[in-house]
């Protein structure tokens, strides 16, 4: 068939238009894919769609940001200004300082070829993905904001650091002068590029090592990983989650919360233990009738309690009190965990050491 093929083949094509045809096919194999494979081009299609709202959103939302975002911020004003006054052509000077590797050679194809409409795209495009992309890493903020606040609020302020400098500075092993930090620094970078260097010029098989076109090759560090993931993990307590309950309820007092449903003020003190064992139940997906097989207590009693206690509204309340709570009003000391931040012991009323972790009943 391949043969009959090939003699019709050759009976409607010419030798010279077969040549073309194959100089064709291979031009065509050789062309490159961009850098992003077209990710960009996809999302031009989506400008349209970007436009109904972009506008209204650089127009009504200040945005400011830390070091390195000078020209990103700088693209977004020129941006927000283009789209008040309608100019369709980016000003000259404008940046792409900003604009990531795989994306500049949209910019400059567009450059090069005069073509002014495809750069305001491509330019349009990457300030909008750049904005979006700083909100997400912190890089630029919305003063006033509470989801893309300033990353510098989340940190103490420099009269509640001041104390605590000292002692931070002794437990991680760091000097507490920034120069001298910067100086410690160095000399580890430099002592790590030294190591690199000479794992580098051994160049093994199955290592760290440069290939003869200057490629670093990396290979899985699946054994090491696996190590280290064990050291971990041996590291770490296993705590109870019943534990967890009662010590987050001592902290908190949660479960005062969770009042009866038909106004009842009288609280029996085995009502924490069945409390806990409901909320263990239901976030585990145990169900009722095995945590009454494996703790002990009646299904009646679990059943009750569920029905009187966990309707929705109790349970909005219920995690009112944690989200509330702050580690300034966290007792100095180490809780079930074995290490905590705060300093002493957890008021845990003797009362609730009757609740038992499922299982071990």
């Amino acid at each position: 068939m391949l043969r009959r093929w090939f003699a019709a083949t050759q009976d409607v094509f010419s030798a010279e238009e077969l040549a073309r045809l194959r100089s064709a096919a291979w031009a065509e194999r050789r062309e490159r894919l961009p850098r992003d494979h077209g990710q960009l081009s996809m999302l031009d299609a989506s400008m349209s769609y970007l436009r109904q709202f972009a506008p209204a959103v650089l127009a009504a939302v200040q945005f400011a940001g830390g070091l390195g975002t000078e020209q990103l911020l700088q693209a977004v004003s020129m941006l927000a200004a283009l789209y008040a006054t309608g100019a369709r052509k980016v000003p000259a000077g404008a940046p792409a300082g900003f604009v990531p590797t795989k994306w500049a050679g949209y910019l400059i194809a567009a450059e090069q070829g005069g073509d002014v409409t495809a750069y305001r795209r491509y330019w349009e495009l990457a300030v909008l993905v750049g904005l979006r992309d700083a909100l997400r890493s912190g890089d630029v903020f919305v003063p006033g904001s509470r989801r893309y606040a300033d990353p510098a609020s989340f940190l103490r302020t420099a009269e509640a650091w001041a104390p605590r400098k000292v002692e931070f500075c002794h437990l991680v092993g760091k000097p507490g002068e920034p120069a001298a930090a910067l100086a410690q620094a160095g000399d580890e970078l430099h002592t790590a590029l030294a190591d690199l260097e000479t794992q580098l010029a051994k160049g093994n098989p199955g290592e760290v090592r440069l290939t003869d076109d200057g490629e670093l090759i990396i290979p899985p560090l699946t054994a090491e990983a696996d190590a280290l993931r064990a050291e971990l993990a041996g590291m770490l307590p296993r705590v109870p989650i019943a534990s967890v309950l009662v010590e987050v309820d001592a902290r908190t007092g949660f479960t005062d919360h969770l009042v009866h449903a038909g106004g009842k003020v009288a609280r029996p003190a085995e009502l924490k233990r069945n409390l806990m064992y409901v909320i263990i139940a239901e976030a585990t997906n145990m169900g009722l009738s095995a945590m009454a097989e494996s703790c002990g207590v009646p299904y009646d009693v679990l059943a009750w309690t569920a029905e009187w206690y966990f309707r929705p509204t109790a349970r909005h309340w219920r995690t009112s009190p944690c989200s509330t709570w702050s580690a300034s009003s966290c007792p100095r000391g180490s809780g079930t965990s074995g290490r905590s931040p705060c300093t002493g012991p957890a008021p845990v009323p003797t009362s609730w050491t009757a609740i038992r972790a499922p299982g071990r009943c």
